[in-house]
């Protein structure tokens, strides 16, 4: 099943001009890593997020972290790496280090993939914590996940910010010069959405 679903993603994604790709990795109760992988872009004009499978890294360390990540981003955009513009991941230096983090290590191979914090790791930790107590704590403190919930909303417009930033960036590298010939015309207007 979830291949069919992978095949349906790859054809979608590429039909779209750009892909974003958030991970979060988290330890399970077993002590083991796991890794979420979610893929973002348009399709039909809307935005989209697909949830694309978790991968279990050997280990913790920036090099494992991004050969993962990539084992998943180059049979998507290796012929076309300009078309991954965007990359997602919490805070921890491992992650977000601007010289040997994660995000470092894929824009050397994806020079157009920006770093945006993902501010929905705050709620994350939440839930986490919450679900992972004993029987007795297993009350969510309302006002814990109210605030965690505050929190992501009131990023939201930096996030925003950031991705038009991002596709104006990538405006400027991606140029497009319609032919002369008239006859091509109808198949302009489909690649000027």
């Amino acid at each position: 099943m979830l291949e069919v679903c992978h095949e349906q993603i790859i054809d979608e994604i590429n039909n779209s001009s750009f892909l974003a790709i958030m991970a979060d990795e988290t330890t399970d109760v077993a002590a083991k890593s796991q890794m979420a992988v979610i893929l973002r872009y348009v399709r039909d004009g809307e935005p989209v997020e697909r949830f694309w499978n978790y991968l279990v890294p050997e280990r913790g360390d920036p090099d494992t972290l991004s050969n993962t990540i990539l084992s998943v981003l180059d049979p998507l955009v290796q012929n076309s790496p300009n078309k991954l513009i965007s990359q997602s991941y919490d805070g921890a230096s491992v992650m977000s280090g601007q010289h040997a983090g994660v995000q470092a290590l894929i824009k050397k191979q994806y020079p157009c993939a920006h770093y945006v914090h993902c501010y929905a790791h705050p709620l994350n930790l939440v839930i986490s914590k919450a679900a992972s107590t004993n029987r007795q704590q297993r009350n969510i403190d309302p006002t814990r996940v109210k605030d965690a919930i505050d929190n992501f909303e009131s990023n939201i417009i930096q996030v925003q910010n950031n991705i038009d930033n991002i596709i104006s960036e990538a405006s400027n590298i991606i140029s497009y010069e319609p032919p002369e010939n008239k006859r091509h015309r109808p198949w302009i207007s489909a690649l000027e959405v």
